[in-house]
Formats: C-alpha cells, sequence, structure tokens
C-alpha cells in the first residue's frame, strides 16, 4: 500500500510541477481505521520525502464516542507532531445526514487548506466505498455524473486509496499493529449506507459474482 500511496502523491505533484518533498498534504483524520491507515502511511512518506501535511478533524458531535475519537486524534497528531485542526459541525439528525455532512465537511476541509496553504486534500475513501456509492447509484438509477460514483480528484480533493479494498486496509492494520475507533453510527441501519454496506450489496454480489466487476467499470 505505501508504494501505491506513494506512487500517486508524486502523480499528485506533477500537478504542479513539484516534487514529492515540496508538495503539502491536508489529511482528513475521523479517527476510524481507513483515515488512521491514510494518515500512518503519510507519516511514513513525510518522514522519508520530509513534504509538509497536516491532519483535520471534524467533530460531526453525532455519537456518544465523538469527543472520545476527537482527543484520541489529537493525541495521535500530537504524539507524530503533526499540526492539527478541528472543527465542530451540528446536523440536526431529521435531514439528510450524510449529504449534510458531506457537504459541510469539505467546505471546512477547503476553507483549512486555503487559510494554511496545503495543495492537496487527502481522503480515505477506498474500493469498497465505491462499490456502494455505485450500487445506490445503479438501483436509483442516477444520472450519468452520478453513475461514475467517486472520483479520484475533484479540486484539492484526492481520493488515492480508491484501488485498495477494505481488507487491504483491515490487513495493513493488523500487520502494523495499528489502533482506531470504531465509529457507532456504522452499525446503525437507519442509515441507508450502512444497509447497503451490510446486506443489499452483499448480497447481490453472491447472487452475481460479475457484479464488483461490472460496478467498477462504470467508474473512472
Amino acid at each position: 500500500m505505501l508504494n501505491k500511496l506513494k506512487h500517486k502523491l508524486n502523480i499528485y505533484s506533477s500537478e504542479y510541477n513539484l516534487k514529492l518533498e515540496d508538495t503539502s498534504f491536508l489529511v482528513s483524520l475521523s479517527g476510524g481505521i481507513d483515515s488512521i491507515i491514510m494518515a500512518s502511511l503519510m507519516l511514513k512518506i513525510r518522514d522519508e520525502h520530509i513534504c509538509r501535511i497536516g491532519f483535520a478533524h471534524i467533530n460531526h458531535n453525532a455519537h456518544y464516542k465523538s469527543a472520545d475519537v476527537e482527543r484520541f486524534c489529537s493525541t495521535y497528531a500530537k504524539t507524530n507532531n503533526v499540526i492539527f485542526y478541528r472543527h465542530d459541525i451540528f446536523i440536526n439528525p431529521k435531514c439528510n445526514f450524510e449529504s449534510i455532512a458531506r457537504e459541510k465537511r469539505y467546505n471546512i476541509l477547503d476553507n483549512i487548506s486555503k487559510k494554511h496553504s496545503y495543495h492537496f486534500i487527502l481522503t480515505a475513501h477506498h474500493q469498497d466505498d465505491q462499490l456502494e456509492t455505485l450500487f445506490m447509484k445503479k438501483i436509483d438509477n442516477g444520472d450519468w455524473i452520478s453513475k461514475i460514483g467517486i472520483r479520484e480528484s475533484l479540486g484539492k480533493i484526492r481520493r488515492p486509496l480508491l484501488e485498495n479494498s477494505k481488507n487491504d486496509i483491515k490487513l495493513y492494520a493488523k500487520k502494523n499493529n495499528i489502533s482506531w475507533i470504531e465509529d457507532p453510527t456504522n452499525v446503525d441501519m437507519s442509515f441507508r449506507r450502512n444497509k447497503i454496506r451490510n446486506f443489499s450489496l452483499p448480497n447481490a454480489l453472491k447472487l452475481n459474482p460479475l457484479l464488483k466487476e461490472s460496478l467498477l467499470n462504470t467508474s473512472f
């Protein structure tokens, strides 16, 4: 995973005609396994290439572990000598939580990147996230732009782990003895994505072994 990520970062740096060591990256740090693995990989790359990185945590204040997660992220950043940015957001649970949270989160990340001069914002979306999104768009019969799924590049945002599976991430965490905090809302079936992730998509993949390849072929 480290070499794949480094290759991606070199490609991103070349967009500015920069070397990796001259490029700065703001990592969106939720405290979950995906973002912590991204952060741990970025720490290795920082130490090798002396590039500038920062960690940004957006506290959604959406569950009983929110304060613990923020402390965990803050301590992780401080322990690894990384500048840490944190912001609170509050969302009415009766609204479209996922959509509103995403919009607010990206606005905050964009503002941090502009204020503190980061070239890129990194999020830890992976292949399983992509599959879930594409499957939902297929069910909804969304328009063409929706059906291409999660884009690797969008403005300053880069998602370099999109080709890595969740299993890749779990194996890396286990091999390197990396800790994280599980988001309790991941098992809340009132969220549509959790239903897709835990029931609808696994069942569909069992019924049609070619579905995964078919879905991923629609993204780019």
